[in-house]
């Protein structure tokens, strides 16, 4: 006999918890689901989040590119908000995409309902250079943050500056040691991964002179090109590639140089994507997109 109630009364409860979990409602749901990545600067980026939704959230279940990661609780604090550090995740130059995906279970009415939402995310991985000039002294920096394909154009977001610091070894006069600052920025395609470069877009901006103390402005690829010498057109620096299809590849090289001269001695910060890259370009095809 204790065996039979015994199991009817566990048949019981697994029908209420049943009823309890599964019972859906039309007003229970993720209303946002905002996924970011950080930049990998060697070690791998951050992969964060932000849901929101309009009932109270019990535990969400994360997942990246269908793994489960963990579960994050939230019954002890009543929230329909919540920023969540997801993951690290590895990056490339181009960008690496990962699906997010979060399973959110909510409270409504002393009932439990789960909705689930996605969202993509790229983590880049940058290169760069920076340090003490070894004829000038002077201090450089010069950065490719990425190189990637948006879906019709490829882009190259890079940054370049420098500083002219005081108590400077190299200068012949420490006080009065104004130094030049010359940088400028190009890419390449090529008509496969390995080979020869074509179609130069470079961009070169106006020298700038800084004194002791000072810092240059921090210098980012334009909208257009260097003018051709022969015809003074100007093309647009991002390259206009349109929609990639299946079978499609483009492949380009980024580079980004920084010069710094005191009138005799000079030192360059030179970064390039191939540094990360086994082939001389990046393959780009229409997986990179959005």
């Amino acid at each position: 006999m204790f065996v039979k109630q015994k199991a009817i009364l566990t048949a019981v409860l697994a029908a209420l918890l049943f009823v309890c979990f599964v019972n859906s409602s039309d007003a229970a749901s993720i209303t946002s689901l905002s996924a970011y990545a950080t930049y990998d600067w060697g070690s791998g980026g951050y992969v964060d989040a932000s849901l929101t939704t309009d009932a109270d959230i019990y535990v969400i279940d994360w997942y990246i590119d269908d793994t489960y990661l963990k579960s994050t609780f939230h019954y002890h604090f009543p929230t329909r908000s919540v920023n969540v550090s997801v993951d690290t995740r590895t990056g490339e130059i181009k960008g690496v995409k990962y699906e997010i995906k979060a399973v959110a279970w909510l409270s409504e009415n002393n009932n439990y309902v789960s909705d689930i939402e996605t969202d993509t995310v790229r983590m880049f991985k940058p290169v760069w250079l920076y340090g003490v000039g070894e004829r000038t002294g002077a201090w450089g920096y010069a950065e490719i943050s990425k190189l990637y394909y948006n879906g019709t154009h490829i882009i190259m977001d890079s940054t370049i500056y420098a500083h002219n610091p005081s108590n400077n070894p190299k200068a012949k006069k420490p006080d009065d040691n104004p130094m030049r600052v010359a940088p400028w920025f190009w890419t390449q395609e090529y008509p496969a991964p390995d080979g020869r470069g074509e179609d130069e877009r470079r961009d070169t901006k106006d020298p700038e002179v800084i004194e002791v103390g000072e810092t240059s402005q921090s210098f980012t690829p334009g909208t257009l090109t260097d003018p051709d010498p022969e015809t003074g057109e100007r093309k647009p620096f991002d390259r206009f590639i349109g929609t990639l299809g299946e079978d499609d590849e483009v492949y380009i090289k980024g580079h980004a140089h920084l010069q710094v001269s005191d009138g005799g001695k000079v030192d360059d910060w030179e970064v390039d994507t191939q540094s990360q890259t086994i082939t001389a370009a990046v393959t780009f095809t229409k997986d990179d997109g959005p």
